[in-house]
């Protein structure tokens, strides 16, 4: 949570001081492709804000926008008019305003829905989450360790024991890939609350929920 204030402190004060050299963009079909080339070249990843003009909710957002991407230059935040570019409202499955997409800077495929805060904290808290490994590695999950990993919200974290059998280790890698925004992993050479090979969710004081192999996936 201390990563999160911090950035939020640092975009509110680049939003006020009018500071940052990273602007939301105004992407079409007809840009959309050198956007995404751009983004890649500078290793960012990249928020897609999908808007109607008469939407309230999507005003109301426009300098959040502003102020995090002034505060983030590794992330290229871009606007696009869902009303007039119906062939990337389509292919982005739009079907309310605003949408925000988000992809990880190293991932050139498939964008996802940002369901969390659309607020300077939610999008700190995202920016964090893209910008860290996707699975921690932990010598020892101890208290302080644990701490650490459940520090975000939810509070909770997705802990493998180690070693891993080679098809658990391929779904908990996939699983890492597609959720790791909202939610934190690790693999746990020592101290982990259950068996080696297993995957587990794990809390601060909490018993840990065991998963079998298939639920996994």
């Amino acid at each position: 949570m201390r990563r999160v204030l911090v950035l939020c402190g640092a975009i509110a004060a680049a939003s006020a001081a009018g500071l940052g050299n990273n602007t939301v963009q105004t992407v079409t079909g007809a840009t959309y492709g050198e956007f995404l080339q751009q983004a890649a070249y500078k290793k960012q990843w990249v928020l897609l804000d999908f808007y109607a003009p008469w939407c309230g909710h999507c005003k109301r957002l426009d300098p959040v926008l502003a102020a995090f991407a002034a505060a983030t230059p590794r992330a290229a935040v871009a606007k696009i008019d869902a009303t007039r570019e119906k062939g990337l409202s389509g292919v982005h499955g739009v079907d309310g305003y605003p949408t925000l997409r988000f992809r990880r800077a190293d991932d050139a495929g498939e964008f996802r829905d940002h369901k969390g805060g659309r607020d300077l904290e939610g999008l700190a808290l995202l920016d964090g989450r893209l910008n860290g490994p996707t699975i921690a590695e932990v010598a020892k999950l101890d208290a302080a360790a644990l701490e650490t990993l459940a520090e975000p919200a939810p509070g909770v974290a997705f802990v493998a024991a180690a070693p891993l059998a080679d098809d658990v280790k391929a779904a908990f890698e996939a699983a890492a890939a597609a959720s790791s925004h909202f939610a934190s992993f690790a693999v746990a050479k020592k101290g982990a609350p259950h068996a080696p090979g297993g995957v587990a969710v794990v809390a601060p004081n909490a018993p840990p929920h065991v998963y079998a192999g298939p639920a996994l996936e």
